[in-house]
Parts: C-alpha cells; structure tokens; sequence
C-alpha cells in the first residue's frame, strides 16, 4: 500500500480502522511528527493531559469520600436513635409485664377477700334467719 500524498484525513477515510491507525503511525513516524508536532512534545502533552485526568478523577474520589462518610455519621445517628428507642421500648414492655404480675396478684388476692366476705356474709345471713 502507497500513501499518496495529500491530508491524512482524506487518505484514512477510505480504509479500515486498523490499517487507518497503522497509516497515521506510518506518517508520523516518518514526517518525525504531526502537523510539525515533534515527538517529545507530543508525549509531553500526553503526559500532561493524563496527569490532569488522574488529578480531576483523585479530586472527584475525596468528593466521593467526604460524601459517603457524611452518609454514613447520619446513617450512625439514625441507627443510635432507633437503639436507644428499642430499648426504651424494651423497658416499658418489661415494666408493663412486672405491673401486670403485681396486678394479678393483687386481683386474686382481691377474689379471695370477696369469696371470704361472701361465706362470711351467706352465714350471718343464715344466722339471722334462723333467729
């Protein structure tokens, strides 16, 4: 394959993508540089481009960071008020069921006096009607 001569643009819209790069490379190669471009430019550009690349995507991590570990201190708070509420919830259950065994025993306690005072009240009535 010959390279004509012309715009390398114009040359690589005929051909396949590989062998358009594979041409591009060939040119530049032997033209020492592109657009009068020299090689060390060129890879100082390169470098320079992609160490602005890694700076803007590390910035963007540590927005990313301070953002999850914000979630996360609410997340904790949210998670510290739903504790702190079951236990409340715990004590109150625990209290319901010690004041519903003490109200137990006093309601049978309150049944045995009301059996007593029945008998003792069906015999004095008994008593009494026998006089």
């Amino acid at each position: 394959m010959q390279v004509k001569a012309g715009p390398i643009l114009h040359q690589l819209s005929f051909q396949s993508p590989s062998r358009s790069a594979m041409a591009a490379a060939a040119a530049w190669s032997r033209s020492r540089g592109v657009a009068g471009v020299r090689a060390t430019t060129g890879l100082f550009s390169i470098f320079t481009l992609l160490c602005l690349v890694c700076l803007s995507s590390s910035l963007m991590h540590k927005d990313q960071l301070k953002d999850s570990k914000e979630r996360l201190h609410k997340i904790e708070k949210v998670l510290d008020v739903v504790k702190d509420f079951k236990d409340f919830e715990m004590r109150i259950k625990n209290l319901a069921d010690i004041m519903d065994e003490e109200m137990r025993a006093q309601t049978d306690e309150m049944e045995k006096k009301l059996e007593r005072e029945r008998k003792s009240i069906t015999f004095l009535e008994e008593q009494q009607f026998e006089l």
